[in-house]
């Protein structure tokens, strides 16, 4: 059953989220709430691995990108009797990943039937939301459904970057700053790597400062 979505300015982005999820970004710790769901490990991701990852995880080369593909079921080939067999050295993209952002963008992942693990992401975006009241984020909702719409998004690259827009706007200035800082950082090095960072992504579009401090977008 869905639950009924209140765009509210009752805003579930609480500053304990909002630090958890900075804290992901900035130092790779975890903030998922997966409670067992294995959803994201099963929805067919290609994971992009920075050079240093590369040298500890096998891989395979995707262009001149080291990545881990899915297997042809849409699994994760690191996943191993329903767990992470390299979860002590995932990829930071792994450990950015928070299903929360969709839930509180007012987004859900589309469902074609062809990716075992998406109806699980979907379901806990919706445990997500009922556990906040029902309640999404006024301002990341509006942002999420420009980048979709307007740009043509999927729901996970729209969450993500609703949630560094509204980051920025919301964090203290001392890790405002520090997001920038790691943004930019980010995205010259994947330049030096040789990599032509993805337009959408929150580290490119800082890196070109078309998210300023202050700015939402």
């Amino acid at each position: 059953m869905t639950t009924e979505l209140k765009v509210a300015y009752r805003s579930p982005l609480t500053a304990a989220y909002l630090d958890e999820r900075w804290r992901a970004i900035i130092n790779g710790e975890s903030t998922g709430r997966c409670e067992g769901c294995t959803g994201c490990c099963r929805a067919g991701y290609v994971i992009g691995l920075s050079a240093k990852e590369a040298k500890r995880i096998p891989h395979t080369k995707v262009g001149v990108r080291a990545a881990i593909l899915p297997l042809p079921d849409g699994t994760c080939p690191f996943l191993i009797d329903n767990a992470c067999s390299i979860y002590a050295h995932r990829p930071q993209q792994c450990r950015e990943f928070d299903c929360r952002d969709q839930a509180f963008s007012g987004l859900r992942i589309t469902d074609d039937g062809s990716r075992q693990g998406v109806a699980a992401i979907n379901e806990s975006i919706e445990r997500h939301v009922e556990q906040a009241g029902g309640v999404v984020d006024v301002e990341m909702t509006a942002l999420a459904q420009k980048f979709c719409r307007d740009e043509g998004m999927g729901a996970i690259s729209a969450g993500n970057l609703a949630l560094v827009a509204a980051m920025s706007e919301r964090l203290p200035r001392a890790k405002k700053m520090a997001l920038v800082k790691h943004y930019r950082a980010r995205a010259c090095k994947e330049q030096t790597e040789g990599i032509k960072a993805a337009e959408n992504l929150p580290a490119a579009r800082i890196g070109r400062g078309e998210i300023e401090e202050g700015q939402t977008c």
